[in-house]
């Protein structure tokens, strides 16, 4: 089991928590989902900015952003260095 880091919620339909080993959860107001992060290290912050993309961040200078659910279909957040 892993632990967590962080968990933002954009409404209690879109709720978002990330933590050890790249863990990335998305909770849908009933059920929670674990998604693939594209990364192993641990994502320490996750928040939802205004436009509605996800933004996480964590070891060894690690950022996601990943477009609103409205815009993407299942895709795999971009990751910058």
């Amino acid at each position: 089991q892993k632990s967590l880091r962080s968990v933002h919620g954009a409404s209690s339909t879109e709720v978002f928590a990330v933590g050890e080993s790249g863990t990335l959860l998305i909770f849908d107001g009933s059920t929670w989902t674990q998604r693939d992060s594209g990364t192993l290290g641990t994502l320490a912050g996750i928040t939802v900015l205004a436009d509605g993309d996800r933004l996480a961040v964590g070891q060894s200078a690690t950022i996601l952003r990943s477009r609103s659910r409205a815009a993407d279909s299942p895709r795999r957040p971009r990751s910058r260095r």
